[in-house]
């Protein structure tokens, strides 16, 4: 696929060369052909080096997601397609072709499919997986059985498998994974793309998973065609066990910080996606400027406010009742995303479909006259003074700063601390701020906010909350094995962390992914984020 911009402007020619070095000449026109064509180039941005390829890494940031996603499967994943939502999480057969649960869902069987095979790179050249395979994954990633003893760094996913009593491989196409109670999130957490089945012979060479990466998803890194700081290059797997995917060629991750240019590199063709994560006013007006550009609706995770319960007055509910009686969402909605959004509910995550904008308006309430009773009861009838952190960006700064004025009027004065991103998720992570503002990340399931968000010991656990009812109802929705009922303890929970204010929340967007009208099968979903699924993706010539 050829795609060279007619004209860029010298300035940003020259910023954005060095992620689009090589980059061929404009797309052709789409046909009215809709059948899957084979071949071709995708290229996607993104705002940060590729550093990482441990799932179970946790530093500063996070390991990089694009490149594992396409490069490792899954014993699951979640279906994608027309008519299927972002958020709409439906598990089908990935490396498991199927799966039994007992009825306390304790004990997960899962059968793979004969016949998988890893890339034919070393060290693994192009060997078959087994279930030993997924047994070395899920003991690395949980730091369980033959790990648990290992000298490694705590696990960011080994919740995954909290509780976990042991694996059982009795053949090798058979895995059987036990647990010393109910837990019902693992079907969402055995098809989430940040617990795949990955290859120790990397491991057994390097003594990490950092640098190398092997898998049986659909692509294959290509570390010499790619440059540091400037892009990284996935190529098609051509042994991947879905037959006739991927469609392209290749994909390409090109690194692009500066908003302006993303916009100009989408514009003229140099980007087959743009994504602006936060704000969708600024993704509407890039779509007037691109004819034809196709939108790809999804929603954001929420933004809440975490206020420190160990530093006072946030030790006080009712103060922390009055800082969210004191925000008019409603007013935060239509200015921050030009009225593509709503109220959100803290660790809901991407469930928008758990409470009703009317339900969640019942106990999250604008009521300035009430917080401003509020903190005279708890002994502020003057106010008082706390500073909030945030990562700065547009999106946050103008939130920040409606929310700044609108606390005012009740007397609480915010000062307001923009951070560079690193430097905010440190101060975050330390429970090193009054307020800390953020985007919940993305989970497949709410257990997964709920469990390192909500409880004393949880990772993430920014509101410092040590309180024994919320502690019990998180526990309680991870042993129901029963959908309906799990469901409704969700709902029981999260109601009672909001209306409780154990966390505040704001707003939530409706975003949306532009591709261009060559662009086919490219599908948004909440596992894969911002990047959407690529196997599927298809240039029409």
């Amino acid at each position: 696929m050829s795609r060279r911009s007619p004209w860029l402007p010298a300035v940003q020619t020259a910023l954005f060369a060095l992620a689009c070095a090589g980059a061929p000449p404009a797309s052709p026109a789409p046909t009215a052909d809709d059948t899957p064509k084979t071949g071709g180039i995708f290229r996607a941005p993104v705002d940060a080096d590729l550093h990482d390829h441990d799932v179970s890494y946790t530093g500063t940031a996070d390991a990089n997601p694009y490149v594992i996603r396409n490069v490792y499967s899954s014993l699951l994943r979640f279906k994608t397609g027309p008519g299927i939502k972002y958020s709409e999480l439906i598990v089908e057969p990935s490396l498991a072709q199927r799966w039994e649960v007992s009825p306390d869902a304790a004990t997960y069987t899962f059968h793979l499919r004969k016949g998988v095979k890893y890339t034919d790179v070393p060290p693994v050249n192009g060997r078959e997986l087994t279930a030993a395979d997924v047994k070395w994954s899920y003991e690395y990633i949980g730091r369980t059985g033959a790990f648990k003893e290992a000298k490694l760094p705590a696990s960011r996913n080994a919740f995954y498998f909290e509780g976990l009593d042991e694996i059982q491989t009795p053949d090798p196409a058979t895995v059987v994974v036990k647990f010393r109670e109910g837990f019902a999130p693992f079907l969402n957490y055995a098809a989430t793309t940040d617990n795949p089945i990955m290859a120790r012979e990397i491991y057994e060479q390097d003594g990490h998973l950092k640098d190398r990466i092997a898998g049986t998803g659909p692509f294959i890194l290509d570390s010499a065609a790619g440059q540091k700081g400037s892009r990284a290059v996935l190529k098609k797997n051509r042994s991947y066990f879905e037959e006739g995917k991927p469609y392209l060629d290749e994909y390409h991750l090109l690194i692009i910080k500066d908003e302006s240019l993303r916009q100009a590199a989408f514009t003229s063709r140099q980007l087959d996606l743009y994504v602006s994560g936060r704000d969708p006013t600024v993704t509407e007006e890039v779509r007037r400027s691109v004819p034809g550009a196709q939108p790809i609706d999804f929603v954001s995770s929420p933004n809440i406010m975490a206020l420190n319960f160990k530093r006072p007055p946030f030790d006080s509910m009712k103060v922390r009742l009055a800082v969210s009686r004191a925000i008019d969402r409603d007013e935060v909605v239509k200015l921050v995303t030009g009225g593509r959004g709503g109220w959100a509910l803290a660790f809901s995550n991407i469930r928008d479909d758990l409470f009703t904008q009317q339900e969640i308006k019942s106990f999250v309430k604008y009521d300035p006259e009430e917080s401003r009773r509020l903190l005279a009861e708890a002994g502020y009838p003057q106010g008082f003074q706390a500073e909030l952190i945030f990562a700065a960006d547009d999106a946050q700064q103008k939130a920040a700063e409606l929310v700044q004025a609108q606390l005012k009027r009740v007397g609480i004065n915010l000062i307001l601390k923009p951070l560079e991103a690193t430097e905010n998720t440190r101060r975050r992570r330390a429970a090193d701020c009054d307020i800390c503002w953020l985007g919940e990340a993305p989970r497949v399931d709410p257990d997964g906010q709920l469990f390192n968000g909500a409880r004393a010991r949880g990772t993430a656990n920014y509101n410092q909350i040590t309180d024994p009812t919320v502690e019990a109802m998180v526990l309680a929705q991870r042993r129901e094995g029963n959908p309906e009922k799990r469901t409704q303890l969700l709902r029981d929970v999260i109601r009672h962390i909001n209306e409780h204010a154990f966390a505040v929340p704001t707003w939530r967007s409706q975003l949306a992914a532009l591709t261009h009208p060559y662009v086919k099968g490219y599908h948004q979903n909440a596992d894969y984020r911002t990047q959407g699924v690529i196997r599927e993706t298809w240039l029409a010539p």
